[in-house]
């Protein structure tokens, strides 16, 4: 099993609501399949993961770049949950 943590961005946030702001609830609910959302991993690295699908309280993604802090490679599927999310980028 690989190894890493995603960061919750919503508590992150709720410490510091001045310098570190998130999609609101809004943003989020009108995320589709192709959309990408930024992820923070380790609490280091920030990357996109392309969405691909929505489970009952998760997400599932295919991350869309070669991470230096995970042990995961380009393409990896994602799972994760609302509160990870950092940032949003609608379809390239």
């Amino acid at each position: 099993m690989l190894e890493y943590k995603l960061t919750d961005c919503w508590e992150r946030s709720k410490q510091h609501p001045t310098t570190f702001e998130i999609p609101t609830r809004e943003e989020i609910r009108e995320l589709k399949m192709g959309d990408f959302v930024k992820l923070i991993f380790n609490d280091e690295e920030r990357m996109w993961v392309e969405i691909m699908g929505k489970r009952l309280t998760t997400w599932i993604g295919r991350l869309d770049s070669q991470p230096l802090c995970a042990p995961l490679e380009k393409n990896t599927e994602i799972e994760f949950e609302t509160r990870h999310i950092c940032s949003i980028m609608k379809e390239k």
